[in-house]
């Protein structure tokens, strides 16, 4: 992998694992990491300022920094994407070519190729389809164009 600053970008190569805090894994063979330099407007916020505090009242980070005078724009995962939580008690995974987080929409797109379609599972059911959209904030995934299909839980294996 590689660090670039000055282009705002980081590639990480090879058996990638991301973790966030609301317990999604994310596994991909590449992964590269966008920034953006902060415009005076939307400066790093100040910490010694009395009424710093990250947090907007939606509990959500006003900004991602990622460095001084940077903020992070967007995530592209590539090769072997998985994507995997358990709601409910059951393992839901989301698998595809690509999968790109873009800060801004907080929704995750993933594609595949039409060879080998994007697949989400849920329990024992498999969707195939053109795009699965995943929304950051309430977790749900949507799939676009799909193909419904069930198979037997024991065939199934968490990434």
């Amino acid at each position: 992998g590689s660090i670039q600053p000055a282009d705002n970008r980081a590639d990480f190569l090879g058996n990638v694992l991301v973790f966030d805090e609301a317990g999604n894994k994310l596994t991909s063979d590449e992964l590269t990491i966008l920034a953006a330099e902060v415009s005076a407007a939307a400066a790093p916020l100040d910490e010694d300022d009395e009424n710093f505090d990250i947090w907007d009242n939606g509990g959500e980070p006003q900004q991602i920094s990622i460095g001084a005078g940077k903020e992070l724009k967007q995530i592209i995962a590539r090769k072997n994407v998985h994507i995997g939580r358990t709601l409910n008690g059951v393992l839901q995974q989301a698998t595809g070519e690509k999968a790109v987080y873009d800060v801004t929409s907080r929704q995750v797109n993933i594609t595949g190729s039409e060879a080998k379609l994007p697949t989400l599972e849920y329990g024992k059911t498999v969707q195939t389809g053109r795009e699965i959209i995943m929304d950051v904030d309430s977790g749900r995934m949507q799939i676009l164009d799909t193909e419904l299909r069930n198979v037997d839980p024991a065939s199934l294996k968490e990434f």
